[in-house]
């Protein structure tokens, strides 16, 4: 059941992944409407991935920051994960 509201809800997910010292945002554009969580973002990854890469903190954004070209500008994304409270 979670992983077909998972799969519902997801519209987009970009991931960053930084060194060992830094915490992972994973950056998620949930479908309008949706009352998808963190939480319930990171049980969907355990036992799929792993551990490690399990996100610390999931951010949720209506739209990406997005180059000319169509690529998102991950620099932006980082300047956004600076903004957020901690977790």
């Amino acid at each position: 059941m979670l992983e077909e509201t998972i799969g519902s809800n997801l519209e987009r997910t970009v991931r960053r992944f930084g060194d060992r010292e830094a915490l992972v945002v994973e950056w998620v554009i949930a479908r309008p409407g949706s009352d998808l969580t963190g939480e319930e973002v990171r049980e969907f990854c355990r036992g799929r991935i792993a551990h490690y890469k399990i996100p610390a903190r999931v951010a949720f954004a209506t739209e990406f920051p997005m180059t000319v070209t169509g690529k998102v500008q991950k620099y932006r994304l980082r300047e956004m994960a600076g903004e957020l409270p901690s977790p």
